[in-house]
Formats: structure tokens, C-alpha cells, sequence
């Protein structure tokens, strides 16, 4: 059985207080009929965090502990979900709920959770840095309700996470084989001439079709909370769709309401003045054409690469470290063919992934320590880290990745190489929070190498990156370019971006832009290392050999020397 913590804000006898991704996941729990997990919670003073007010049978059945040395917890995820005899520990709110989910319904077929899970339990599987719907559920929804719980004023603007969810419930619903779907609700006779279009229009009963899955489950949750603080007479006359779709979920699995009632001491806010924000109505779903206009998208021009290549002195950038021309070789035959990419990929691909593999397995075993903790973030199917487990016994690697079945590819094969020394994170970059001495990342995808970088310089640990898809890198909360004070005096934001465009320009040696894509690639990644080289590291910039291992062959290694 896998063990659940969850963190708690304060308990009286006639009260909890929990945050709201803590409040979400308890909730779940009460709703499921077969509790598939041992429920462990620890109490932490928690001064800044917005917090629900519960009754104190939203703990029944679970057990006081202090918090374990072991558990990651941080203001983004105070809940964590481990099982000990597999190593593994999943992080996040959707990826807790669907293992939960999961086990539940390897008990019981016919409760309610084998059904939350959706069409081939597929209900929010991609994670959140992937998937809009998944943000919407796991950080957009809360964040709503984490700014009406610490609200303070008369006049109140409606959450637009709130008026989106509206407008989706008034979109036609994306789902799997529509005609078979309408037929079952008498939607549509069952000739195969009936025109499918429109069809799907009627099927939006619910988050994501007519069918109630895991999605409903939370957000329902979290809408009982705004319900009761906001009163119903305000969302009626603002939001209807959603207090249609909160009365048939009420009516047809009468427990969540049961739960909601039994779980919340929520007091009703007063407002004066309610205001309703203007915002672009767009799909919560991904591939809305509306979010995708040809005015917002950049476009790479010539006469823009050659103005802001001409802003700096070329000199500026970090220049290649020289290596052995032959480089690193891995006895490939002492190795388990379990742990080893043969038989995972095509014979065209087999002899550039083993020279890559062999460049990052160098470049670490040269920072490598006994004892040391490695982490292999963003880490697929762990092609890197199992090999550096099997080769460095005496060291724990970390392998962290935010896909559900990567990471349960990576874990049947280092269970089949009998490899021990190998923890699974199943987590996003910014939940994972555990110390570590040297992280590494092959090929993470345009900002997730500059967040793999931010991990590592917030640890002070060394760092091994190869980055990729320069081109999909753009300016967020968690990441500001250009990131280095040395480029800032050259290039503004939107100039940097042009430069990371160009940057994945590097085709074959006879192309004519493979020589300016490379010079972009060195200038964006000599900004990341003067970012860390500002802040204490010892910087190296090296590429890939032979030549030709990878047209993303940079590799990015960090050493922190000071404070």
C-alpha cells in the first residue's frame, strides 16, 4: 500500500485548517469507497498560505505523524504520495489523484473510481507544463480560490478561471468517437449517414464530455468552497453554465455533495459591488484555434538575426572547451541490454544516442564523488540515469519526470537490471525539492533547461546540461531573458528570443544557415552559463563528439566555487 502525507495548517477539536491543494486531495479521498492509500498527516505553521476552513471529520480515519526527513513539501505541493517498496514518489495534485484513482480501482471495478479515470484512464495524464486542460484543474482553479480566500475589501471581481470555465461549458465537447457516444444518449439514430458535426455540441454536460471524470471531481471541490463564500443568487446571474453543471453533478453522484457539507465550515463573504473582468474567451482545451494568431507568433527574419547578432561583440560568448576527439566510450557489452537504448530504438537513431549518452555520462563521472546524489531531470525514459546508476553503485540517482509512462518504462527496466540505488520522482521541475550534488538534463526541451539550471544554482550543486528546442523558449513567471546582467547590457527580452529562434537553425554543415544557428546556440547558451558563473560557478561550454552526435550537441557543465 502506498503512503499518502498530507500537510495540515492547524487542528482544534472543532477545527482544521488546509491548504487548498491539501483540501482538494482530502476531499477526493472521502468521495472514493475504497480507500486505497494509508492517509498520514503532520501539522506545520503555515503564516502566509491561504487556508480552508474544515470540520474535523475531514481527518477521520488518518493518522497524526510528524513529517518524515524523506518527504518533499513545498508552498506548490504540500502533499506527497510515496511507496517504499518502489521507490517511487509522485508529486503533484493530478498525478496524486490518478495513482489514487488507480489503486482504488484495481479493488473494486464498480466504485466510483474506476470511472474518474475516464476513456482509457486517460483523464488528466499530461501534466501541467504540457497540457492547458491539466493546468486549468491542477494550478489555475486554486490559484482562483487562493485570492478570494485572502480577499479583503467591498468590491469583488469574479475569478476569470471562473468566466473561462463558463465559456467552455458552452463549447462542444472534444471527445472519442462522438456518433457511438450520442447514439447511447438517443442524440442521434444509429444510421451511419447521420452527420457527426454538431453532434458534439450536446454531449457538454460535463468538465469534458458527458461522461463524469476526475477533472469534475476537483473542480467541483474547489467550486463548493467559492459556492458557499459567494452565495448562489451572485454565480447564477454571472456564471449559469457552471451552476448547471454543479446541480447535475450534485444529482447524479450525490456523495460529492454529501462530502462538501460533512468537510467545509466556509463562511459567506459580503460584497458591495461585484465587478466582471474583461478577458479573452478562448477553449480551456489546447489546440483552440483561437489561441494560436498569426499577429502573436514570432517570425525568424534575416534582417532582424543580423541586427541583434551585431549588438554584441562576438568575443563575449563563452568559447568551446576542446575535448579528446574520440571523447568518452561506454563498455556498451558489460551493460544490461535492459538499461541500454538497444532495444528501444531504431538502428538510425542507436549509434547518435549512444554517443550522446556517452558525452553526458563523462561529463558527470568527472563531478562524481562517492556518495553523491544525481538527478536526472527530465530524465524519459532514463536512458542517462540507469546507466549512471549500474555504473556508480555506491551513488543514488534521482530520475524525475513529469509523464506517467515514461517513468513507468524507466522503472520496469531498472527492475529488470536488478538496479537499487535509483529513486522515481513522478513530478514537475518546480515540486521537486530534495538536496541533490550534481544535476543533469539531456535534451530538455526549450525552457526546461533553463529551469533544470535554476534547480541546480538554488541547491548550489554542480550541473551537466545538454539543451534542445532553443526556439520554444519564451518569457515566464519562472524564467526572464535574457538571464545573465553580462547580456542585459546588450539585448533586450524580444531581441533574446530572436537569437534562441535562429538557434534552431542548425541543420546539416551544407546548409547555409547551420553556421549562423550555431552561433545563436552559442550565444543563448553563454548566457546561461554567465547567469551562473554571476551567482558562483565555474563555467564550461563544450560540444558533443565525434561531430555529428546531435545538431543540439552543447553541453553546459557548472561547478559552484563560491559564495
Amino acid at each position: 500500500m502506498m503512503d499518502l502525507y498530507l500537510r495540515v495548517g492547524s487542528v482544534t477539536d472543532k477545527d482544521v485548517m488546509l491548504e487548498v491543494e491539501s483540501y482538494i486531495i482530502a476531499f477526493a479521498l472521502h468521495c472514493f469507497d475504497h480507500q486505497p492509500v494509508k492517509v498520514h498527516y503532520y501539522m506545520e505553521v503555515l503564516e502566509v498560505t491561504p487556508l480552508i476552513h474544515c470540520c474535523p471529520a475531514i481527518l477521520d480515519g488518518w493518522t497524526k505523524t510528524d513529517r518524515p526527513d524523506s518527504i518533499v513539501c513545498t508552498q506548490k505541493c504540500p502533499v506527497t504520495l510515496v511507496s517504499k517498496s518502489e521507490r517511487l514518489t509522485v508529486l503533484g495534485l493530478c498525478s496524486i489523484l490518478r495513482a489514487t484513482l488507480y489503486k482504488s480501482s484495481t479493488k473494486d471495478s464498480s466504485n466510483i473510481a474506476s470511472k474518474l479515470l475516464g476513456f482509457r484512464q486517460g483523464c488528466l495524464m499530461a501534466p501541467a507544463e504540457a497540457s492547458v486542460w491539466t493546468q486549468f484543474c491542477e494550478v489555475d482553479m486554486p490559484d482562483a480560490l487562493k485570492a478570494i480566500l485572502e480577499w479583503h475589501g467591498d468590491r469583488w471581481s469574479i475569478p476569470i478561471a471562473l468566466l473561462r470555465f463558463d465559456v467552455h461549458l458552452s463549447l462542444p465537447a472534444r471527445i472519442h468517437n462522438v456518433r457511438k457516444r450520442a447514439q447511447e444518449l438517443s442524440l442521434c439514430d444509429s444510421s451511419p449517414s447521420t452527420n457527426v458535426l454538431g453532434l458534439s455540441d450536446n454531449l457538454h454536460t460535463y468538465a469534458e464530455g458527458p461522461d463524469m471524470v476526475l477533472s469534475d471531481l476537483i473542480l467541483f471541490s474547489l467550486f463548493s468552497v467559492f459556492r458557499n463564500l459567494c452565495g448562489t443568487d451572485i454565480l447564477n446571474q454571472n456564471i449559469p453554465r457552471v451552476m448547471e453543471w454543479y446541480r447535475k453533478c450534485v444529482q447524479v453522484e450525490p456523495k460529492f455533495n454529501k462530502v462538501s457539507e460533512m468537510v467545509l465550515k466556509v463562511k459567506k463573504l459580503k460584497f458591495s459591488k461585484v465587478e466582471i473582468p474583461t478577458f479573452e474567451e478562448q477553449s480551456i482545451y489546447k489546440r483552440d484555434p483561437r489561441r494560436y494568431k498569426p499577429s502573436n507568433r514570432i517570425f525568424t527574419r534575416q534582417e532582424d538575426v543580423d541586427q541583434v547578432l551585431g549588438m554584441f561583440p562576438i568575443d563575449v560568448m563563452i568559447p568551446y572547451t576542446e575535448k579528446e576527439e574520440k571523447g568518452y566510450q561506454l563498455e556498451w557489452n558489460s551493460l544490461s541490454r535492459h538499461i541500454t537504448p538497444h532495444d528501444y530504438l531504431p538502428t538510425k537513431r542507436l549509434e547518435r544516442k549512444m554517443q550522446q549518452l556517452e558525452n553526458m555520462v563523462s561529463a558527470v563521472m568527472n563531478l562524481c564523488q562517492p556518495g553523491s546524489i544525481i538527478v536526472d531531470f527530465c530524465s524519459g525514459g532514463g536512458h542517462l540515469g540507469i546507466i549512471l546508476a549500474a555504473l556508480l553503485p555506491s551513488n543514488t540517482v534521482i530520475l524525475v519526470e513529469n509523464k506517467e509512462e515514461s517513468l513507468k518504462r524507466a522503472r520496469q527496466r531498472a527492475m529488470s537490471a536488478h538496479i537499487r540505488n535509483l529513486d522515481f520522482y513522478q513530478s514537475n521541475l518546480d515540486y521537486f525539492d530534495r538536496p541533490f550534488d550534481i544535476g543533469m538534463a539531456l535534451h530538455a526541451c526549450g525552457m526546461a533547461s533553463d529551469l533544470v539550471l535554476q534547480k541546480c544554482i538554488s541547491h548550489q550543486a554542480s550541473f551537466v546540461i545538454c539543451p534542445c528546442c532553443y526556439g520554444s523558449v519564451s518569457p515566464a513567471n519562472s524564467a526572464v531573458y535574457p538571464q545573465s546582467q553580462k547580456f542585459k547590457r546588450y539585448i533586450s527580452g524580444s531581441e533574446y528570443i530572436v537569437l534562441a529562434h535562429s538557434a534552431d537553425q542548425t541543420h546539416d554543415e551544407e546548409h547555409p544557415k547551420t553556421l549562423q544557428g550555431r552561433l545563436c546556440m552559442q550565444a543563448v547558451d553563454s548566457d546561461r552559463l554567465f547567469s551562473a558563473e554571476e551567482l558562483g560557478y565555474a563555467v564550461q561550454l563544450s560540444r558533443m563528439t565525434p561531430p555529428g552526435s546531435s545538431p543540439k550537441d552543447h553541453v553546459l557543465v557548472g561547478i559552484f566555487s563560491k559564495l
